[in-house]
């Protein structure tokens, strides 16, 4: 079949373009890595360092090569390992990035890899002089259309519409915390807030409980499907 030579050079500059972008992708992540590799007894004993403030500036600089809404935690030493966080920052757009990021993780015998924040125990939210407690919120599962999301209701001991912004804040937090960076962005849909609870028959729960009752909604919806 002939082929004219135009659509042929045309489609080689475009096989071309296209490997250099997967290199550079492969390079950045790859290239990371080679850093952490090059720094681990830094970054393991980072208490250590003299100036923690520039090796974190120099990890978060790496960690924006391969894609700028990411970043990281580090967990304590415990057993002589050190957990290290990839995190998109809620940056849903960055979530494949995290995926590939951990999946090219090398083996280091003192670390254990972690993608996205993961779930915690509840904890107070302070901004400034301000601190929204979490035991004074519970929370209301809403169910949804869709399958694989729910609502959630918050009520929040003192909320009102004046601080909306300022609850919202702790509410994404507190949320987070409790449920984890990957299941907020992906399975939680409509948010609300609230200071009181409709109705004291309705169903709600602690933060620390809320984890074990939303799964098992989830799963008793795919179940239903």
């Amino acid at each position: 079949m002939f082929i004219d030579m135009k659509i042929r050079f045309l489609c080689l500059a475009l096989l071309v373009h296209s490997c250099q972008t997967c290199f550079a992708i492969n390079s950045n992540e790859a290239g990371f890595w080679q850093w952490f590799e090059r720094n681990e007894e830094r970054l393991f004993k980072f208490e250590e360092s003299p100036n923690v403030d520039l090796l974190f500036d120099e990890l978060t600089g790496q960690m924006t090569k391969v894609h700028p809404d990411l970043t990281f935690e580090f967990g304590p030493v415990i057993g002589g390992k050190r957990e290290f966080v990839i995190s998109a920052a809620g940056s849903v757009t960055a979530f494949p990035v995290v995926e590939k990021l951990f999946s090219i993780a090398p083996r280091l015998s003192r670390w254990n890899w972690v993608k996205f924040r993961p779930r915690r125990p509840a904890m107070d939210i302070s901004f400034g002089e301000r601190t929204i407690n979490s035991s004074d919120v519970r929370v209301i599962i809403i169910d949804e259309s869709e399958p694989n999301h729910l609502g959630l209701m918050m009520v929040m001991k003192g909320y009102s519409l004046k601080e909306d912004e300022l609850y919202g804040q702790a509410s994404y937090l507190m949320l987070d915390q409790a449920l984890g960076e990957y299941d907020v962005e992906m399975k939680v849909g409509g948010i609300e807030l609230t200071g009181t609870l409709p109705t004291s028959l309705v169903v709600s729960y602690s933060l620390d409980d809320l984890p074990a009752a939303s799964d098992t909604m989830l799963e008793r919806k795919l179940r239903d499907q």
